[in-house]
């Protein structure tokens, strides 16, 4: 007998951990991205001030819509959608994986996923 398989998550046809959680929104809490010296956007040239903000408190975070969306997603949440800047995500956005408590969390708030 085979192992059972879990479900697969494909990322580039998704996209829900690119927006601001509805429990932050609701709260007032914009700042969903932290970026830190040690990320690719502050290493290449041009990136810190095309895709970064900083908060009242001085922090640098990534951009976002209005809506919550991060400002370098390309397409749509639900359909083909991807990370305009993938290959120099921040590294908040590299330790996020597939099927982790807060991926489930993204799909479920954006009706990808049945609750838990």
């Amino acid at each position: 007998m085979s192992p059972k398989r879990g479900p697969s998550y494909d990322c580039q046809a998704c996209g829900a951990c690119c927006q601001n959680p509805k429990h932050n929104r609701d709260h007032g809490i914009v700042d969903y991205v932290q970026l830190f010296p040690a990320d690719a956007l502050f290493q290449k040239k041009g990136l810190r001030s095309k895709w970064a903000v900083r908060n009242e408190h001085g922090e640098w975070h990534m951009l976002m819509d209005q809506g919550g969306l991060c400002a370098a997603f390309e397409g749509r949440i639900r359909s083909h959608g991807a990370c305009g800047i993938y290959s120099t995500r921040p590294g908040v956005c590299r330790k996020l994986e597939p099927g982790t408590a807060q991926c489930i969390e993204a799909r479920v708030e954006h009706g990808l996923s049945p609750s838990p």
